[in-house]
């Protein structure tokens, strides 16, 4: 990892181009968890746990911490991923990336085995090479539905992450759509004021969120409440999240035989003009306004 090939060395460069996804990951997913695994010396280094915290996770790439020599297991990360993993219920998706240095994967066992237990499993695994093809790869993300990509400059490396920012929409016609209620709370925020205790760092605040159940104190949201352990999230979160997995149907193009106007913007459409039409609610949008509520609104 130490190799200059992508400025100014490989390690740096995708620290960088970690700090950016896990940004841009978190607006996107804010009800999403990561975790940060290190594969060094034919061991599974955990850089974070498990949490909805960008910041936590930056600050983890930050800290100089990250060594990365010596032989790589991928056998081994992908079995720490399994456990890690173990307890997430069965709506939520599961997905491993893997960003590969190494064109080598010095492992103890058959990791045929391993990418089975994977597919059992439904977790999703895609890998980021930076170096040359490696076979193995390329089976483990054939097998359990991920993509397999080779880096081929810093900016490329940029975009490759960025492509595994949105999540994948829900298939409807899924065997097992079975409902599942989940316990969510809205917390309240506390404006700067009084100083009092945190409960999740467990130091004296300023500022934070009162969970609805218990009372507790927490520094940020989405998260879990660190005392009774009920998921706190606020409106936003929810919609910025739904609209992925269930996005807007893509309107019908059709021509006007007499002037209109957009239902969204009110402007004027033309005959000349073609126009949008929504197959629910049946109203008609400019262009401007399809390309805004599939890209940023995400509802009609």
């Amino acid at each position: 990892m130490a190799l200059r090939d992508l400025p100014p060395n490989r390690i740096r460069c995708l620290i960088t181009a970690l700090k950016t996804f896990i940004k841009g990951f978190f607006n996107e997913n804010p009800l999403s968890q990561m975790q940060l695994l290190a594969l060094t010396s034919n061991e599974v280094v955990a850089l974070t746990s498990l949490s909805a915290n960008p910041s936590y996770h930056i600050e983890a790439l930050d800290s100089g911490n990250i060594q990365l020599s010596g032989e790589c297991s991928l056998q081994n990360g992908l079995k720490y991923a399994i456990d890690t993993l173990a307890h997430v219920p069965n709506y939520g998706i599961k997905e491993v990336l893997t960003l590969m240095g190494s064109i080598t994967s010095v492992d103890s066992g058959n990791i045929f085995a391993t990418i089975k237990r994977l597919q059992r499993r439904s977790i999703k695994c895609s890998v980021i090479s930076l170096s040359a093809a490696v076979q193995i790869c390329y089976t483990l993300s054939e097998n359990t539905g991920g993509e397999y990509t080779i880096v081929l400059n810093a900016n490329h490396l940029t975009e490759l992450l960025t492509n595994h920012i949105k999540p994948p929409v829900i298939n409807n016609n899924d065997e097992d759509p079975v409902a599942t209620i989940i316990h969510m709370g809205f917390p309240i925020l506390l404006l700067p004021g009084e100083p009092s205790y945190c409960f999740c760092h467990q130091t004296i605040t300023d500022t934070g969120y009162l969970c609805p159940r218990c009372g507790s104190k927490q520094c940020n949201v989405p998260g879990d409440c660190s005392v009774c352990g009920l998921t706190l999230v606020s409106s936003c979160d929810l919609t910025q999240s739904y609209r992925h997995l269930f996005p807007v149907d893509t309107y019908t193009l059709r021509q006007h035989t007499e002037n209109g106007n957009c239902f969204s913007c009110a402007s004027l459409i033309t005959p000349e003009v073609d126009y949008r039409i929504c197959s629910k609610c049946e109203k008609q949008f400019c262009a401007k306004c399809d390309v805004f509520i599939h890209n940023s609104l995400g509802h009609c």
